[in-house]
């Protein structure tokens, strides 16, 4: 396998001298991620048809830490620096968050889980530890107030409440 260095060279990168973050991942690590996609989401969605350009490897832990810290901070404030710490201490005692293979999943439209209305964004990474045969698949979404609502029997949209728990988040997720 090439490196990154060898596999672009300078002239056809958009920034010269840029090194991408993103790699396509083999086969073996694509099916690792779809099945984990799939027990994720099953019975709502497969997955079998991903391709491996929407899975892109990201360049660190500390990379894939700051993008999560930046967007859950914009989004909850301190209340997210309350819990950074916990999380991440979770996933660490799962996989070794230094050594882990990291991949963000990037699909298209038709095949996002979260594509339906009312979503407004979604991070989804999985922490990679070949070393321990594991997968932490991380995702996090907003939705718009707008997205809650739902109708009754009348057709009036009824408000749902906007309550989200962190902390009852991630012990969902572990």
């Amino acid at each position: 396998m090439r490196s990154v260095s060898e596999a672009y060279n300078s002239s056809s990168l958009p920034v010269p001298g840029m090194i991408p973050f993103s790699q396509s991942c083999d086969v073996r690590t694509l099916y690792f991620l779809i099945s984990t996609l799939n027990a994720s989401f099953q019975p709502d969605y497969d997955f079998s048809n991903a391709k491996s350009h929407e899975f892109s490897r990201e360049p660190s832990y500390a990379f894939v830490a700051s993008a999560i810290r930046t967007t859950m901070t914009r989004i909850r404030g301190d209340h997210f620096g309350s819990v950074e710490s916990a999380m991440w201490k979770a996933v660490g005692e799962q996989v070794d968050l230094e050594k882990c293979e990291i991949y963000s999943y990037n699909p298209d439209l038709q095949s996002d889980p979260y594509s339906e209305e009312g979503n407004l964004w979604s991070l989804n990474y999985f922490f990679f530890d070949t070393k321990r045969k594991r997968i932490v698949f991380f995702s996090c979404r907003a939705t718009s107030v707008s997205g809650l609502q739902s109708q009754d029997e009348s057709g009036d949209y009824e408000e749902a409440p906007m309550m989200w728990d962190m902390e009852d988040e991630l012990a969902m997720v572990f």
